[in-house]
């Protein structure tokens, strides 16, 4: 099919019948691609732009039309994803109505920074949102035609992946093969526990020899291959998966339930702007029986961890998810500050406990992931999001000012919390340290710092074997003060092997 597909001169991509609304939705759509065309997104950021060019104002029924159509079925399917990305030029039609992929695309990147949530619930905040999902396909089209990146890394099929859906499991896979770099074969007599493991242990194995080699010659610092390698350990864990599968490795039947720290655009593959773990790898082996040797610092343990889970957004109304975010933001609150005593106490690092708080809760980076934020911009995120917590509704994003639209870099800071916390919780830990992990850490799991990895992540010892300490990998984390190597001042002595199962 994808042969077919890219020869095709037009492809036209069936999104279904006529709706009582969705004529409304896709003439939005374009008005917001022309005027985004010819004068920039910027010229429509706020109501005043709207009204200025004929568009109807946000919290109009159209824009819940759009919403509407954006939960169509073709956004969410894997196999289709190959039909947008292959074709030379798509179309999308919905009955009668008709506009260029291209266009739509460019309406959605208008939603994307507005920071609008008239046009359909949670779904800027959603990972593998179909505003996300589309973008990412149209980026992909356009660059494959340039022929800058001709297929999509296993990276990047993680993320398209995960964020899709199949009736078959496999075919989380299987849908990519043509366009992604993936070392797999159709094969349908395979289970999805056995496919999964075996493209994960590939993936590592090819990152592993191209990462030695680097490192004999002396380029590993600017080696791609160790990120990757540690990239998809954040992407896996324990707390992310629901089949039977060693901690280490991703469980794409699995769609996202939180953002990725560490990683947020995989077409560009941009490295993010953390270095926990140094430059170099240490001991990373794929040993027999499910099991993955690799080293790392245990740095330190946590002692409370949050218990409100905001995972299910989809599922929830908009002040359902409102009074969510007030109670995880309450929880958190208490565990920083504490007492009065505490409060009054610096932080770990020597920081001020607002600061360290506000930083945290932003995951102290811009929503890709690839630069720091100002102690101004963090603030100015908790301000907006404590706004959004304690308002009647959505139209709080009405409010920003042009000045607060310029200092934010055009982006919606309110927005940039939500997209952290979700899926996490805030956690202290036995030392001091504060920070961010995925729900369902426990008091008593471990804050490890992988060698050579950009995050710490949260690891539960489950026994001892003969290959060494045994652990379950969890996830991911922020911990504030550990996100620069700070933990190998001391030179790497402090190291260990693990195995992880």
């Amino acid at each position: 099919m994808a042969d077919i597909y890219r020869r095709a001169s037009q492809v036209v991509i069936w999104l279904g019948e006529r709706s009582h609304d969705s004529d409304a939705a896709i003439a939005l759509a374009q008005q917001l691609a022309d005027v985004a065309n010819h004068y920039g997104s910027e010229a429509i950021r706020n109501d005043v732009g709207l009204e200025k060019y004929g568009i109807p104002k946000r919290g109009h029924k159209s824009w819940m039309a759009l919403g509407t159509l954006l939960k169509r079925s073709w956004f969410r399917r894997a196999w289709v994803v190959q039909e947008a990305s292959m074709a030379k030029t798509a179309s999308l039609q919905c009955g009668r109505s008709c506009m260029s992929l291209e266009d739509f695309t460019n309406a959605l990147f208008y939603c994307s920074i507005s920071g609008s949530r008239h046009y359909g619930s949670h779904l800027l905040t959603t990972f593998g949102s179909p505003v996300n999902r589309i973008t990412y396909v149209e980026s992909y089209r356009r660059h494959k035609q340039e022929a800058s990146r001709p297929s999509i890394s296993p990276l990047g099929v993680l993320v398209l992946a995960k964020s899709c859906e199949a009736t078959d499991p496999r075919d989380k896979l299987f849908a990519f093969l043509k366009i992604g770099r993936l070392n797999v074969s159709p094969d349908y007599t395979r289970s999805v526990e056995e496919l999964y493991i075996d493209n994960a242990t590939n993936f590592l194995q090819t990152s592993l020899q191209c990462s030695y080699f680097c490192r004999y010659e002396q380029t590993c610092q600017n080696c791609d291959h160790r990120r990757q390698l540690t990239r998809i350990l954040y992407n896996a864990g324990r707390l992310s998966q629901k089949l039977d599968l060693p901690s280490w490795v991703p469980d794409w039947s699995h769609q996202y339930t939180r953002r990725p720290l560490g990683w947020a655009d995989p077409l560009t593959e941009q490295n993010n702007c953390f270095s926990a773990g140094g430059p170099y790898l240490n001991d990373f082996e794929i040993l027999s029986g499910r099991l993955l040797r690799i080293s790392v610092i245990l740095k330190d343990a946590i002692s409370i961890a949050g218990t409100v889970d905001i995972s299910d957004i989809l599922a929830l109304s908009e002040k359902q998810l409102q009074h969510k975010f007030r109670v995880w933001y309450a929880e958190s609150f208490c565990m920083h500050f504490g007492s009065g005593l505490r409060s009054s106490k610096p932080y770990v690092t020597g920081e001020a406990r607002p600061d360290v708080f506000a930083r945290t809760l932003v995951a102290d980076s811009d929503h890709r992931g690839t630069s720091r934020v100002s102690l101004q911009y963090a603030h100015q995120s908790l301000s907006m999001f404590l706004r959004y917590i304690n308002s009647d509704g959505p139209e709080v994003y009405d409010l920003l000012s042009p000045r607060f639209e310029r200092m934010l870099d055009n982006e919606l800071s309110g927005l940039y919390i939500k997209s952290k916390i979700i899926g996490r919780v805030f956690f202290l830990t036995e030392q001091g340290y504060v920070g961010l992990a995925p729900n369902g850490v426990m008091p008593g799991d471990e804050i490890a710092i992988i060698m050579g990895g950009d995050l710490p992540v949260a690891i539960r010892n489950v026994g001892f074997s003969l290959e060494g300490e045994k652990y379950a990998l969890l996830g991911e984390c922020y911990v504030h003060g550990l996100m620069d190597g700070e933990a190998l001042k001391d030179g790497t002595g402090n190291a260990t092997n693990i195995v992880l199962v």
